[in-house]
């Protein structure tokens, strides 16, 4: 079977998934470019196909390799059309329709929770999406509309009733300006664009990593721990379970690792890590150099294809097409929901979050599996320990009520949390001592196994195998065999019967000197032994 289908599903929920059909050897570029010409889009490099495999752990198609043997777990291939890099500068999307799909993902992002906000920003984001969706509001609408539709991850009829009061001030607003206010707005959080990765620290605690336009950050609940800006990491790696960034804060080299739960998440974290960096940071894709890391034995490599960020703003600056024309698609309604006794639990007038651990497995980019609380991790002293704090120190802390609402400054250092640059030559990573170590296996390895197969070529009986007896008699083996591999099995005799004339005066000198000490200390013994008899 050459013929493959595989099924797309869009951003909008209410439309039809997207079916085609794929040769066996076809690359992810033409199944990306298939979908993005039947969604009429030519601002593309902001988005591309996720796909999850067999053990819950979501991936992004590489353009580069072959669909079948990156989807390992089909057929069926489920696909889905993401927003992979969000953009830094929304405003400058030329065209409505990108603008559209990126408002779609930003709506699925704040109803799984993974778009965190305060309160009052939660309603009034909510206000946006309801005004985009059915327009002004109605006086004759039937109270509790806004329970028809799934707008937070968690609502209550209280947050309900305040986004009907919040949609009454909108009147006015057409579809794409509603939209393009939803998008303004939710540019300003913090978690603008963050597909959290868990991991831990190096304490054990579960902390969530996220990749933004403005760099790698470290959150934890609402709160932005530290925050890595892409031009001071100068690498990211993993190895194993063990995923590393390395930094060069204040002209000295600090070094982070955290665990990921499983390799397969590390190696994800570290592939979206790096292909973020290069989109974001660099000028031009031709500047982007090959990424590798992993074991010695295991590494991978990691290619960037495509456009960089400031690629894509001139080639959108270029667009001369006319506006296209597209039907949004209407809104999922939900059963309308019903007033439970769970509306009187909530102490809050709106929903409350807990940050990213409140979001369910389906909707992390990697499935949470930790099952203990701290995870084994090797020795660490207390002088090499970097705190996973925010790197500027020149701010002071925000209040209580701004922490609870998860509106805290991207560079804010708590007070009681300075960071700790130590000497980052002890936690190199990996250490240069096991990398020498693992060199040196190889390479023994290396010789055995070319001298194993140098045995097995030149001193096995060859007379039943005439491959061997072929091979042999080349004129370029003939002249190996007598000019190196005679004289270096000469030199190893040698030096075999060297060492045996060595070892054996030796072994016989211990020999004699242990009976000797033998038969002194069994004098001394049998003489002391005598004298007490006495």
């Amino acid at each position: 079977m050459n013929r493959f289908q595989c099924t797309v599903r869009r951003l909008e929920e209410q439309a039809e998934p997207l079916v085609c059909s794929f040769e066996k050897d076809v690359r992810g570029q033409v199944l990306l470019d298939y979908v993005i010409e039947k969604l009429n889009i030519v601002e593309r490099d902001y988005f591309s196909l996720r796909f999850m495999d067999g053990e819950k752990q979501r991936h992004w198609i590489d353009p580069t390799k072959n669909i079948v043997k990156q989807m390992k777990g089909g057929p069926p291939y489920n696909l889905v059309f993401r927003v992979k890099f969000y953009p830094s500068n929304p405003q400058a999307i030329k065209e409505g329709i990108t603008r559209y799909h990126l408002f779609l993902q930003l709506c699925r992002d704040l109803q799984h929770g993974r778009l965190l906000c305060n309160k009052e920003d939660s309603v009034i984001l909510a206000g946006y999406i309801i005004q985009a969706n059915i327009g002004d509001y109605d006086l004759a609408a039937e109270d509790g509309y806004v329970s028809k539709f799934k707008l937070v991850s968690r609502q209550s009829s209280r947050f309900e009733k305040k986004v009907e009061n919040q949609h009454r001030c909108l009147r006015g607003l057409s579809a794409a300006d509603a939209e393009e206010h939803f998008i303004n707005k939710a540019h300003t959080l913090l978690t603008y664009g963050v597909d959290p990765h868990p991991v831990r620290d190096i304490y054990g605690t579960l902390v969530y990593i996220g990749m933004t336009y403005r760099g790698l950050s470290l959150l934890k609940g609402r709160v932005e721990l530290q925050h890595f800006p892409w031009k001071v990491i100068s690498r990211l790696s993993f190895d194993g379970r063990t995923f590393y960034i390395s930094a060069v804060i204040n002209e000295r080299k600090v070094v982070h690792r955290f665990r990921s739960e499983t390799s397969a998440a590390s190696k994800h974290l570290w592939k979206c890590a790096v292909d973020h960096q290069a989109f974001f940071k660099f000028e031009r894709s031709k500047d982007v150099s090959m990424k590798t890391s992993g074991s010695l034995f295991r590494g991978t490599r990691f290619k960037f294809s495509g456009r960089t960020q400031h690629e894509v703003l001139e080639q959108s600056a270029n667009i001369t097409r006319e506006e296209p024309i597209f039907a949004r698609s209407p809104p999922m309604v939900k059963p309308r929901r019903t007033k439970s006794f769970m509306d009187h639990l909530y102490t809050s007038d709106v929903h409350t979050y807990d940050g990213f651990s409140q979001m369910s497995d389906s909707n992390h980019s990697t499935p949470k599996r930790f099952d203990n609380q701290l995870m084994s991790y090797p020795p660490v002293t207390h002088e090499c320990i970097e705190e996973s704090t925010t790197l500027s120190d020149d701010l002071s802390p925000p209040s209580t009520q701004d922490a609870c609402d998860g509106a805290v400054p991207n560079n804010y250092l708590p007070a009681k949390r300075e960071a700790r640059i130590c000497n980052t030559d002890s936690i190199v990573q990996p250490s240069r001592m096991s990398i020498l170590v693992k060199i040196v296996l190889c390479f023994l390895v290396s010789i055995f196994v070319l001298s194993l197969c140098l045995i097995v070529l030149f001193e096995a009986d060859s007379t039943n195998l005439s491959a061997v007896r072929d091979f042999r008699s080349l004129h370029c083996i003939e002249d190996f065999h007598i000019h190196f591999y005679m004289p270096s099995k000469q030199s190893i005799v040698r030096i075999a019967l060297w060492f045996q004339d060595i070892v054996e005066p030796v072994r016989m000198l211990l020999s004699n000197g242990s009976i000797s000490i033998a038969r002194k200390l069994h004098s001394v013994l049998f003489s002391g032994f005598t004298e007490s008899s006495s």
